[in-house]
C-alpha cells in the first residue's frame, strides 16, 4: 500500500513538473527587443569606466557614448524607474 502511495505521488508530482514547463508562453533566453530598447538599457548599464572616478579613456568608448552620463543623473535612473523607490528612504 505504501509503495503504491509514493507511485501515486511521484506520478503525480510528474505530470504536475510537465504540465507546468510545458505551458511556458515565454522562452526563458528571450530576445533583445527592438534598437530604442536596446540603446536604453546601454545608457543605463554602461560597461564602461566613468571619467569622473577613474581614468578618462578616450578610445575605449563607442563613438555614440563618448558622453558618459552626468552623476546626478546616474544616480536617479534607478529612483526614476522604479515604483518602490520611496520604501528604501
Amino acid at each position: 500500500m505504501r509503495k503504491f502511495a509514493l507511485l501515486t505521488c511521484c506520478a503525480i508530482f510528474g505530470c504536475a513538473s510537465l504540465v507546468q514547463t510545458g505551458c511556458r508562453n515565454r522562452p526563458l533566453l528571450a530576445p533583445p527587443g527592438p534598437i530604442q530598447h536596446q540603446q536604453n538599457q546601454a545608457v543605463i548599464h554602461d560597461p564602461f569606466p566613468q571619467n569622473d572616478i577613474g581614468v578618462e579613456e578616450q578610445a575605449g568608448r563607442p563613438r555614440e557614448y563618448q558622453k558618459p552620463l552626468a552623476e546626478p543623473v546616474r544616480d536617479r535612473l534607478y529612483r526614476d524607474r522604479s515604483p518602490w523607490w520611496y520604501f528604501g528612504q
